[in-house]
């Protein structure tokens, strides 16, 4: 069973803090104050570090893959990791050293706005076609099943808006070798890669919280995506329920 987390860049965006002001080097000073307290210096922060979490994977259920990475495997030694990354490692309580980052001295939810209009558009075209987030589970899934056949100008917007959303994080990391793409105002892959990350953290908090409460263990892991064993081929198999019928807050629902 494939499990595909719907707008996960989008809902990574909201409220991330990212660069207001251009990244500068870290002095060695600010290195030892990170080291010494690595939850004030990432708070409500963004930048690159290169670090070490020593002791990150004894605190992960090693049938999961390494948040650290996109591959899902741990490195060998220390590597660039943006703040999101080390922020979920806090959340275990991994020790957390740096040798060095990039930093901007200002920073904030530059994404909120643009997140809001967007997921506006999102929940609304998805009430157009029938669908709205209090469904029950079972009428959500075949509402979704059979969307494009019952409402398919609402289909085509929806495939419009995931477009806009991949194409609006995609592209402030274009190919720097083409001429005039550094110069734009958008082009910010270190706003790119704190997106990515937090995508990728958010949603290894999920299949951790998923495999607490079911035992079950991701087979596959892609962006947005997870595929699970089932002897069920329905996604409402793999996530748990309260006892009320309703999915579990902080896991796949």
């Amino acid at each position: 069973v494939a499990l595909d987390v719907n707008a996960a860049f989008l809902a990574a965006a909201s409220s991330l803090p990212v660069g207001l002001s251009a990244p500068r080097e870290m002095t060695s000073a600010e290195v030892a104050a990170f080291n010494a307290d690595p939850d004030t210096a990432l708070r409500r922060r963004a930048g690159v570090y290169v670090a070490e979490l020593p002791d990150l994977a004894g605190r992960l259920d090693a049938r999961l893959p390494c948040p650290l990475t996109e591959s899902g495997e741990w490195p060998a030694g220390p590597l660039p990791l943006h703040a999101p990354t080390l922020r979920y490692a806090r959340e275990y309580g991994a020790a957390v050293v740096i040798t060095a980052g990039a930093v901007s001295d200002e920073c904030g939810p530059y994404l909120d706005p643009w997140q809001r209009r967007i997921v506006s558009a999102y929940l609304a075209t998805l009430a157009d076609a029938g669908i709205t987030p209090d469904m029950d589970p079972a009428a959500y899934l075949a509402a979704y099943a059979t969307l494009a056949e019952r409402a398919p100008d609402a289909y085509a917007v929806l495939k419009a808006v995931k477009a806009l959303v991949k194409a609006g994080i995609g592209r402030m990391r274009q190919d720097p070798g083409n001429p005039g793409v550094t110069d734009r105002a958008t082009w910010r892959p270190d706003i790119r890669a704190e997106v990515i990350a937090r995508t990728r953290t958010d949603l290894h908090r999920k299949m951790a919280r998923t495999l607490a409460l079911t035992g079950a263990a991701p087979l596959a892991v892609n962006h947005d995506a997870v595929m699970y064993a089932s002897a069920d081929p329905s996604p409402a198999s793999v996530v748990p329920w309260t006892l009320d019928g309703a999915g579990v807050p902080g896991a796949l629902r």
